[in-house]
């Protein structure tokens, strides 16, 4: 076996793997090696926005992690989903975002964690989201997102469950 040096060992291909192996690499003097469990998942099935969470939840391309049974579901065991592969769970997770809550960040901050207090924490948030409309002010990130209506939002609920019944969903 032929020895393989490396200034950095990045181990997940995910959404944060998958960068800081591109951000390293762009140094043409650092040797970067990222490693991934799983494959590069191909086809329709990853670049179609959202599609993830439809076919590649419970494959091969999912760690289907399971939680311990919760006496306050009759002993049932959630399925947590986990990506194995390029891209990580986001490209399983269906493109869904929540900010935390400020209470989380403040008990985190207490405990020692990185994030500071919350208004620190709501300034990394919103240096790295560009906000449209008017949710937010002074926002400049590279991530775009815009705040839906209910209606609108009721509308494509309903859409959905209409199109989860389609046929070509069964199967």
């Amino acid at each position: 076996m032929d020895r393989i040096e490396a200034d950095y060992i990045i181990v997940g291909g995910g959404s944060a793997g998958a960068v800081l192996a591109y951000r390293l690499s762009a140094d043409p003097a650092i040797r970067v090696i990222l490693l991934e469990a799983g494959t590069q998942a191909k086809g329709v099935k990853t670049i179609v926005p959202a599609a993830g969470s439809l076919y590649l939840r419970g494959s091969s391309a999912d760690w289907q992690y399971m939680g311990e049974p919760d006496p306050t579901l009759d002993g049932r065991r959630i399925c947590w989903s986990g990506g194995k592969l390029l891209g990580g769970s986001s490209t399983i997770n269906g493109m869904v975002y929540f900010r935390g809550s400020r209470a989380d960040y403040d008990h985190w901050s207490i405990r020692g964690a990185w994030v500071g207090h919350s208004r620190k924490s709501s300034l990394i948030f919103k240096n790295q989201n560009g906000l449209v409309g008017r949710l937010h002010r002074r926002t400049h990130g590279l991530v775009r997102l815009a705040s839906r209506r209910r209606e609108r939002c009721r509308r494509c609920r309903s859409a959905g469950v209409k199109a989860a019944t389609n046929e070509e969903l069964r199967r």
